[in-house]
């Protein structure tokens, strides 16, 4: 069983998109922190809370990225992004986003 999709949000020519996987450890600068990416929307709230409900991450700009801290480190962990578009249109979801930690060293650097 695979993990679920990603979170994507769209009407027009806007669209959100979120992660449904994050790899904070190793720090290597490849999928380390949870970014929403935003297009053609005028405001964007962003909240991420750990499986007993307590906000682990809230935002209000898409700039803004998690890096997966949390000290309960229970996931998986609740994403709900709701966007006001170019247009007028409110778009709003949720997703589940899961934290995986690969040790230490990275293949890749």
């Amino acid at each position: 069983m695979g993990l679920p999709s990603h979170l994507e949000l769209s009407v027009d020519s806007a669209c959100v998109q979120a992660p449904n996987v994050i790899t904070p450890v190793p720090n290597d600068g490849i999928n380390s922190q949870f970014f929403v990416l935003a297009r053609n929307v005028t405001a964007i709230q962003i909240r991420i809370t750990n499986a007993q409900g307590d906000r682990v991450f809230t935002s209000t700009s898409a700039l803004s990225g998690w890096d997966g801290t949390d000290s309960t480190g229970t996931g998986p962990y609740d994403v709900f992004v709701q966007a006001a578009t170019t247009s007028g249109i409110l778009l709003s979801g949720t997703s589940k986003l899961h934290v995986l930690s690969y040790g230490n060293a990275s293949c890749l650097t």
